[in-house]
């Protein structure tokens, strides 16, 4: 389950509390596409945002929880394909339905920001040899 989360939290080396946040009643459906038909539709539908694409990997076949307009969330059992462009450079992972071939939905999976640091350095640090 994408998305799904477990927890464990330890006090003096004994297990306190465990949680989840999952997703109740799911299943998954069959998968009826193959990895190299998954790559394909990946590529295809990255194919406009890019002219160099490369295939990173497939993962195996996972259920995503599909959340539109504060509806009751769907589930598509998927592949994700890991795809990198060069230009604009990114790192996509596109979720595609394992029944179908269609692209459900993809995600950018780089990160980037920029800012300053500001720190004050002592004057015993400053004199120090380097």
């Amino acid at each position: 389950m994408i998305g799904g989360r477990l927890a464990f939290r330890f006090k003096h080396d004994r297990l306190l509390m465990m949680s989840s946040e999952a997703f109740s009643n799911v299943t998954a459906a069959k998968v009826q596409i193959s990895v190299a038909q998954a790559k394909q539709a990946a590529l295809d539908w990255m194919s406009s945002e890019s002219k160099s694409l490369k295939v990173l990997g497939v993962e195996s076949p996972a259920i995503l929880p599909v959340l539109a307009d504060g509806r009751a969330p769907s589930y598509r059992t998927v592949r994700a394909v890991i795809v990198a462009t060069e230009s604009p450079i990114g790192r996509w992972t596109v979720y595609v339905d394992a029944q179908t071939g269609s692209v459900v939905a993809r995600k950018q999976t780089l990160m980037f920001a920029t800012g300053t640091i500001q720190y004050k350095l002592s004057r015993a640090m400053a004199r120090r040899p380097a």
